[in-house]
């Protein structure tokens, strides 16, 4: 597999592990404004050199999950801010929320700081 993004978790907001259990991570870069670090998974490191897209692989931690849907305004959202949503929830209601990756439906392995997020091409 080809690795195309690779970040570093450096801190996890107060309630990263109530929306790990109900399916979700909101991604932020380190600078992230302070109302919003509490739901934040905050991380330094932000190069994208690829395109996201269905199919590919996201590893949190230990974890891995295959994309199955990415919203219109994930690669500048990523880009720009670090700054995205991972939905575990298998895209089944056909949501699509502009700045989230949708993945499959799976229950997300626990992660800390100092975790790798990274996105590979199989």
């Amino acid at each position: 597999m080809k690795k195309y993004y690779s970040t570093k978790i450096v801190e996890l907001g107060a309630m990263v592990d109530a929306f790990r259990m109900d399916g979700m991570i909101i991604m932020f870069n380190e600078n992230a404004p302070e109302e919003l670090r509490d739901y934040c998974a905050l991380h330094k490191g932000n190069e994208l050199t690829d395109i996201v897209t269905a199919g590919d692989i996201v590893q949190v931690g230990d974890g891995m999950y295959t994309i199955v849907y990415v919203g219109e305004q994930v690669q500048k959202n990523l880009k720009d801010l670090g700054h995205i949503c991972l939905r575990f929830n298998g895209n089944q209601d056909n949501e699509s929320m502009e700045g989230s990756i949708y993945l499959e439906k799976d229950d997300i392995l626990p992660f800390v700081v100092n975790d790798e997020i990274a996105f590979y091409k199989p």
